[in-house]
C-alpha cells in the first residue's frame, strides 16, 4: 500500500510538471562571477541570482541543504533570471503560483524533473527559550518582510524587518547546515537584530566580540536550537526520471531532481559506463599488483635485499604520484577523452619490459613505465566516474575504487598460481589483459567525448566557480587530508609489501600460503571500499573518515601480538574498515575545491601512491636494520593520526545571503 501511494505521488508530480503555470517570458544568463544568492518578486516580475539548487529549494518549500546529489553545475553555477508573470496576478515571492512557475522553469528550460520523498536525519528544532522570546513587534507594519545583512569568514549580522519566523528559519538552516523546524508556536511578524561569530562550536572565541549562533539566538532573541532526529524532505538528483527510482521499502519521501539534456543517456547507460571504468580499474590494478606480488621471486632471482625491494616500489609509486596531479591539472583545462587508452599502453609496455628484465636497473625502468601508465589512468578515469555518477559522487567513487582494489587482490592470487611456478617471464602473458583494457577504454573515451560535446552544445554551462571555505582554511584542511592519507597508506604499505615476508618469517608459511593470505587481506580491502562512498553520501564524508581511520586503531595495535589465526582475522577487519576512507577523502576534497576534479583526483591518487612508495622504501630499510616484527609494532600506531579528523570542517556554503518577502 505504501509503495502504491509513492507511485501515485510520483505520477501526480510528473503530471503536475506538464500542467504547471509558467512565466510568460524568462531571460536566463549564467553568472559565474557571483557568489551571492538573491531572489525578489513583485507583481508581474520575478528576478533571481541563484544556483539551480537554491531555486529547487524555493520551489518545493525546503532548504538548499535538503537538495542533495545532482550534477555539479546544479550547485555551483549561478544564473541571472528575469521573468514576467501574468499581469493580472499580484504574486509575492512566497505565493504558490510563483513556486509553480519556478518548477515549470526548471522543467522546461533546464530539463529538471522532481520527485518527493522523506528521510529521517539530524535536524534542529527552534523553540522559545526558558526566559521567553525577545522578538520585537514590527515598527513598520505595512512594509515588505525582509532580512538584510550578511556573513563573512568570522562573523554574521542579520536584521529582520516585519519578518515571519519562516524567513529566519530559512536563514538558520543555511547557517547551521541542518534542517530547522519551527516549534516556537509564535505567529505573526517581528523585528530583530542578530549578531554572532561563525565558528564550528558553541563557544565564544577570544578573537571575536560575538557569541556563536546558538548562544546569540538564546541571548539576543530568546530562542534556542535543539538538536534531534526528525523527518525532513530531501532533493536527490537522478540520471533518469523512469529507471532511477527510490528502492522499495525505504522510509523516505525524497525530492529527486533529474537532469535531462539533449541526447541524455539513460540510467542504464551511466551504470554501464561506471561498470566499464571500474572493470578497467580492476584490470589496471591487477596487472600492476603483480609487481609487489612477485617480490619473493625477484628477491631470490636477483639477490635483492629489503632496501632494493622497497626502491622498486618507490620508483613505481613516485613516478605515478609526481605525474598524476600534473596530468590531472592539464586535463582539467584540456580534456583528453582517449588519454585512458594511451595510459594503458604505457602499462602494457612496462609489463613486457618487466618480464624480460635481466638486472636491477632494467627492473626499475620497467616499473617506471607501469607507473607512468597509472599516472595517466587514475585522474581521467576518476573524472569519468564522476561524470557518470548521476550526482551520487561517493557511490561512483566507491564503485570505481572497488574495481581497483579487487584487481589488487587478484594480483597475489595470479602470482601464486601463475608467476611463482613459471617464473618472471610469465608476466608477459598479462599484457593481453592490458590490451583488453585498451579496447574497453576506447569505448569509454568515445562516451566521454560524446558527453562533453553534448554538454557544450546545451544551454547549461557546467561551471564550478566557488570554494566553500577561505583559502587559508582550505589549505589547512588539505593538509589534514594529506596527513590522513599518510596514515592510511603508510600502514597499507607495511601489509601490501611485507605481509608475505611477515607471515613466512613469523609463522613459517610457504610462499604460496602467504600469497593466499595476502589475497584474503586485499579482498577485504576491496569489499570495504564499496562502503565508504554511499555511506558518505548519506551521513557525510567526515563521519566516514573518522570511523575508518581512527576506528581501525584497536585492531592494528593487536595485530603484532596475535597468533596465525587471529592475524588472519585482524587483517581482514583492518582491510574492511580502513578501505572505506579513500573514497570519502577524495570526494570530500573534490567538494572542498570544486571544478578541479582532475587535479584533485591526481593529487590524492598521487599522494596515495607516493606515501605507499615512500612507506615501502623506509619500512624496508627499517626491516633490514631491525626486523619485520618491529616494523609492524611501529606501524600499529599510525591510525592514531585519525584524531586530526576532528579538525575537518563541515562543508557548507558561505557568503552573503539576502531574503526578501
Amino acid at each position: 500500500m505504501k509503495v502504491s501511494a509513492r507511485v501515485l505521488i510520483i505520477i501526480f508530480l510528473a503530471a503536475f510538471h506538464g500542467t504547471a503555470q509558467s512565466f510568460e517570458v524568462a531571460s536566463i544568463n549564467p553568472n559565474p562571477e557571483s557568489s551571492d544568492t538573491g531572489m525578489h518578486s513583485t507583481p508581474g516580475r520575478f528576478t533571481a541570482t541563484a544556483s539551480l539548487r537554491a531555486l529547487i529549494a524555493v520551489a518545493y518549500d525546503m532548504r538548499e541543504l535538503q537538495v542533495v546529489g545532482g550534477p555539479d553545475w546544479v550547485s555551483f553555477q549561478r544564473y541571472d533570471i528575469i521573468a514576467t508573470t501574468p499581469a493580472a496576478e499580484n504574486q509575492t515571492f512566497v505565493s504558490k503560483d510563483v513556486k509553480q512557475m519556478i518548477r515549470a522553469l526548471l522543467t522546461e528550460r533546464f530539463k529538471l524533473i522532481t520527485h518527493l520523498q522523506k528521510q529521517e536525519r539530524p535536524i534542529y528544532t527552534l523553540v522559545v527559550g526558558r526566559r521567553g522570546a525577545k522578538l520585537r513587534p514590527p515598527t513598520l507594519t505595512g512594509s515588505r518582510p525582509g532580512l538584510t545583512g550578511g556573513t563573512n569568514r568570522t562573523a554574521g549580522h542579520l536584521t529582520g524587518v516585519n519578518v515571519p519566523l519562516s524567513l529566519l528559519i530559512d536563514f538558520l538552516t543555511q547557517e547551521v547546515d541542518r534542517p530547522v523546524q519551527d516549534q516556537t508556536g509564535l505567529p505573526g511578524q517581528y523585528d530583530f537584530t542578530l549578531e554572532w561569530s561563525r565558528q564550528d562550536d558553541n563557544t565564544t572565541p577570544s578573537e571575536s566580540p560575538y557569541p556563536s549562533i546558538f548562544v546569540a539566538l538564546r541571548e539576543q532573541l530568546g530562542l534556542a536550537l535543539i538538536a534531534k532526529r526528525g523527518r525532513s524532505l530531501l532533493a536527490s538528483t537522478r540520471s533518469s526520471p523512469v529507471r532511477c527510482q527510490v528502492p522499495k521499502g525505504t522510509l523516505k519521501w525524497r525530492v529527486s531532481t533529474t537532469a535531462i539534456a539533449p541526447r541524455t543517456t539513460s540510467c542504464g547507460t551511466v551504470v554501464r559506463i561506471l561498470a566499464a571504468i571500474s572493470f578497467c580499474h580492476l584490470l589496471n590494478d591487477m596487472v600492476q599488483s603483480l609487481i609487489p606480488a612477485v617480490y619473493p621471486v625477484l628477491k631470490s632471482s636477483f639477490h635483492l635485499d629489503f632496501g632494493q625491494i622497497g626502491l622498486i616500489t618507490l620508483t613505481y609509486q613516485l613516478v605515478a604520484s609526481l605525474l598524476q596531479p600534473l596530468i590531472g591539472l592539464y586535463t582539467d583545462y584540456r580534456p583528453k577523452p582517449y588519454s585512458l587508452v594511451i595510459g594503458m599502453g604505457f602499462t602494457l609496455v612496462g609489463l613486457v619490459l618487466f618480464s624480460i628484465a635481466s638486472g636491477f636497473v632494467p627492473l626499475l625502468f620497467a616499473v617506471a613505465m607501469v607507473g607512468l601508465g597509472s599516472a595517466v589512468f587514475h585522474p581521467e578515469s576518476s573524472r569519468v566516474a564522476r561524470m557518470a555518477s548521476g550526482g551520487q559522487h561517493g557511490l561512483a567513487q566507491s564503485v570505481f575504487q572497488v574495481g581497483g582494489n579487487a584487481g589488487s587482490a587478484m594480483g597475489p592470487l595470479l602470482a601464486a598460481f601463475v608467476v611463482i611456478p613459471r617464473g618472471q617471464h610469465s608476466i608477459a602473458w598479462f599484457s593481453s589483459v592490458a590490451l583488453l583494457a585498451m579496447i574497453l577504454l576506447a569505448r569509454v573515451g568515445a562516451w566521454y567525448k560524446s558527453t562533453r560535446a553534448t554538454t557544450a552544445k546545451s544551454h547549461v554551462s557546467v561551471i564550478e566557480s566557488r570554494r566553500p571555505l577561505s583559502a587559508s582554511k582550505t589549505a589547512v584542511t588539505m593538509g589534514i587530508l594529506g596527513a590522513l592519507i599518510f596514515s592510511k597508506y603508510f600502514y597499507l604499505a607495511s601489509l601490501v609489501s611485507y605481509y608475505t615476508f611477515y607471515l613466512m618469517g613469523k609463522f613459517h608459511l610457504s610462499a604460496q600460503g602467504a600469497e593466499m593470505r595476502l589475497f584474503v587481506f586485499l579482498g577485504a580491502v576491496a569489499a570495504g571500499t564499496i562502503i565508504g562512498g554511499p555511506v558518505g553520501d548519506r551521513i557525510g564524508r567526515k563521519y566516514v573518515i573518522w570511523c575508518s581511520i581512527l576506528g581501525v586503531l584497536p585492531f592494528t595495535l593487536a595485530l603484532p601480538y596475535a597468533n596465525l589465526f587471529w592475524t588472519g582475522v585482524l587483517s581482514v577487519v583492518i582491510g574492511l574498515v580502513l578501505a572505506s576512507a579513500f573514497s570519502a577523502i577524495l570526494v570530500y576534497a573534490q567538494e572542498l575545491i570544486p571544478g578541479k576534479v582532475g587535479m584533485i583526483s591526481g593529487l590524492f591518487f598521487g599522494l596515495a601512491f607516493g606515501m605507499a612508495g615512500v612507506g615501502a622504501a623506509l619500512l624496508g630499510r627499517l626491516a633490514d636494520r631491525t626486523s619485520i616484527n618491529f616494523v609492524y609494532q611501529v606501524c600499529s600506531f599510525l591510525p592514531a593520526i585519525g584524531l586530526l579528523t576532528a579538525f575537518l570542517p563541515q562543508l557548507e556554503r558561505r557568503g552573503a545571503v539576502k531574503f526578501t518577502g
